[in-house]
């Protein structure tokens, strides 16, 4: 969803294998991600994008348990950061999983997730990657608000 502006290419020079990612990437912020920009809370988790330093925003939806956090790694010599996310219930358990598959899927609870956070590495420089969380079997959210 961020990636918009980079659909301003002519879909003619596309090739399969770039519209089917695209086709996916329509059908991922369609399903999952635009309920959550309607109706989820919007954390900076990660400094604001500076060119150098890894940058994140999370959105997370109490009601429902379900979130995203948008990952980017700019141009960092640094391989991996601690993600740490931010209004999840503490004591729920929470499955995290990579859209792009660059890190193994985890359990953890809410606290773990928010006080320790995650080692997250993205590889190679200017990649960015979308990490889900979900509350384990939609248990009813406890207060999150402090």
């Amino acid at each position: 969803s961020l990636g918009a502006p980079a659909l301003i290419w002519d879909p003619a020079t596309w090739n399969d294998a770039q519209r089917s990612e695209i086709a996916a990437s329509i059908q991922t912020y369609k399903e999952r991600i635009r309920p959550l920009v309607r109706n989820a809370n919007l954390y900076h988790i990660l400094p604001r994008p500076d060119d150098r330093n890894w940058d994140g925003i999370q959105y997370y939806d109490p009601a429902t348990g379900k979130g995203v956090a948008y990952i980017f790694r700019p141009d960092s010599p640094d391989p991996e950061q601690t993600i740490r996310f931010k209004g999840l219930d503490a004591k729920a358990t929470y499955d995290v999983s990579f859209e792009d598959g660059s890190n193994a899927p985890l359990s953890m609870n809410g606290a773990g997730l928010m006080q320790e956070g995650i080692r997250m590495k993205l590889a190679d420089r200017f990649t960015s990657e979308l990490v889900w969380v979900n509350r384990k079997h939609n248990a009813p959210a406890a207060s999150t608000l402090r």
